[in-house]
């Protein structure tokens, strides 16, 4: 789950605001906010994310993903990684969000800075790494920087996943499935043969459903009854950011879901508890569903550190 910092929030949502109110792509209004973001970290204090746990836990979720990718340099990554690490056992190192404003003549600079100082200064904070693989944006990842990102945390001892085919079609999917991710986040646009590499790997990488960001940016809806019935292990979550989607409402994205993706309330409801808890979850174990119209028998990882989550209860992430 994606909690940002005041500061770092309003920043984006500055930017991301500016470029649609003059007519900018997603992928521009998305880079200009994030690159605000990261300037407005620095001055943001670390008390103002309660607020927004409470609201979460008000909610209903007691399971919050909380990913970095707002400070872009080694000291903020780690202070974010820190302060999430209050709130959460999932904290996610997000720092190949986007390529920052000083080295945008020097990806393979900042590249090497992810995958080496900052990497290491953050291990220990993360227990996930995450990359924004999408050739749609000229401030995100393509396939091969992807790989170097996911390679590395791999090396370091993090889970992976990937924000892939948010803007359009990609590579991202596909080299999550190649490395094993736990998660594959968005999936708004898929061809046949993303739809098949999910289905194949569907007992180690969940494709998230972000309904949320589709309604707020006027994006397109992936066809969750597809995956469905292709077999994808599918999730949802909220994605919540102020650019994108400022809403930490988990029933608000199951009642999207429904309306808008193509699932029943049965198949919504699980995909936003089972579906989530899978992809936080590492080693082979069955999950039992009781009392819900499931789609098939599932194989997912064991949390003992987490009862709940491993008795598919109420654990959505806040992502």
């Amino acid at each position: 789950a994606v909690t940002d910092e005041v500061g770092a929030g309003d920043g984006f949502a500055a930017g991301f605001a500016y470029g649609l109110l003059n007519g900018w792509e997603p992928a521009s209004c998305a880079a200009a906010g994030n690159l605000i973001a990261a300037a407005a970290l620095s001055g943001t204090g670390d008390w103002e994310t309660f607020p927004r746990i409470d609201e979460v836990r008000a909610l209903g979720t007691t399971t919050v993903e909380i990913k970095s990718g707002y400070g872009l340099t080694v000291a903020d990554e780690v202070r974010a990684l820190h302060i999430a690490g209050q709130f959460t056992a999932e904290p996610t190192f997000l720092g190949a969000h986007v390529i920052p404003a000083e080295y945008g003549q020097d990806r393979a600079g900042y590249v090497e800075l992810v995958t080496g100082p900052m990497l290491q200064a953050v291990a220990p904070y993360a227990r996930w790494i995450d990359v924004f693989c999408e050739p749609h944006s000229p401030h995100a990842f393509d396939a091969e920087e992807a790989r170097q990102v996911l390679t590395a945390g791999a090396k370091a001892g993090l889970g992976l996943r990937v924000h892939a085919n948010q803007l359009g079609p990609g590579p991202g999917v596909q080299v999550a499935v190649e490395l094993g991710a736990a998660s594959v986040d968005h999936c708004t646009y898929l061809d046949d043969a993303d739809v098949d590499a999910l289905a194949a790997a569907s007992a180690t990488t969940v494709a998230t459903l972000l309904p949320g960001v589709e309604f707020c940016t006027r994006s397109p809806y992936p066809d969750a009854a597809r995956l469905l019935a292709a077999g994808v292990s599918l999730a949802l979550a909220t994605d919540c950011n102020p650019g994108t989607c400022y809403s930490s409402s988990v029933p608000w994205v199951i009642s999207l879901a429904v309306r808008e993706m193509g699932l029943t309330p049965a198949q919504a409801l699980l995909a936003a508890t089972a579906g989530s808890a899978t992809s936080h979850v590492q080693t082979n174990a069955v999950l039992p569903i009781a009392g819900v119209d499931t789609w098939g028998t599932r194989t997912v990882a064991a949390n003992t550190s987490n009862p709940e989550r491993a008795a598919g209860r109420f654990s959505t992430p806040w992502y």
